[in-house]
């Protein structure tokens, strides 16, 4: 921007879904994977001139020279193949994260008030649904299924299983982003908010007949019923509240 001159925006966009996830993906590509590429590709360009010096018959030996090129491809080849592992994992999280996000974006329609990806500390929430039955901090898990059979999700109190494992990880996760923020409403509006921490599984079918109540765990299309159903909580002013609350955290940070 010319000197003298400066943006007529004065605060920053709100974010969309997955967009933590897509920053840190590109910067896996634009970082990381580069690098590697040019640690191989610079060594094979030093072992192709060390040949053609020996072919032009001045005295040079590219063995050893093309033997660490061989060394520093495999190396790479190898680092390249287990950060795009990791990248297809993150775009398969970063995919659920939009889609989930793009459901909950029809719930506009009904008053409510939706948010994505909400930067913390040294965390983010998925997503923010803010309505007068209270405030929903979702947490969207999106794993693969097995290639053939039936496959669920099973919620007995704080334990979630998916694929044979057992965690109370995720469980212990969503509720620390319900308490962050609680925190943050209570420091901003003086009042303390109902916050249900809520998981989603996109196309997952998941049985929580035993689950901890003070935490939904469910498939995203079972979300609106649970909030319809329940009680209303909040004034519109209080929803009002909470919401720019949110927002202005967004912009501001």
């Amino acid at each position: 921007m010319r000197k003298g001159w400066r943006s007529p925006l004065k605060e920053k966009p709100l974010r969309n879904p997955g967009q933590s996830l897509d920053e840190y993906i590109q910067n896996l590509l634009d970082v990381e994977i580069n690098s590697y590429l040019v640690v191989a590709l610079t060594a094979l360009v030093l072992a192709f001139y060390e040949w053609y010096r020996w072919y032009t018959d001045v005295g040079y030996h590219p063995v050893a020279l093309t033997i660490i090129a061989v060394l520093a491809v495999l190396y790479s080849a190898w680092k390249i193949r287990r950060l795009m592992v990791k990248v297809n994992r993150l775009k398969q999280g970063r995919d659920g994260e939009k889609i989930v996000g793009q459901y909950l974006d029809n719930l506009k329609a009904s008053g409510y008030r939706v948010f994505h990806d909400i930067v913390c500390d040294d965390f983010n929430i998925d997503h923010v649904v803010i309505c007068e039955h209270g405030l929903f901090t979702i947490e969207t898990k999106t794993y693969s299924k097995p290639g053939s059979g039936s496959s669920a999700v099973v919620v007995k109190g704080d334990q979630i299983t998916v694929n044979g494992f057992t965690t109370e990880k995720i469980v212990h996760q969503a509720k620390a982003e319900a308490d962050w923020l609680r925190q943050l409403l209570l420091e901003t509006t003086g009042e303390t908010h109902p916050i249900r921490p809520v998981v989603l599984f996109p196309e997952w079918y998941v049985n929580s007949s035993q689950a901890n109540r003070d935490i939904w765990v469910l498939n995203p299309k079972a979300l609106p019923t649970f909030i319809a159903n329940t009680p209303k909580l909040l004034s519109k002013q209080q929803v009002m509240q909470a919401t720019y609350s949110v927002s202005r955290y967004i912009r501001t940070t």
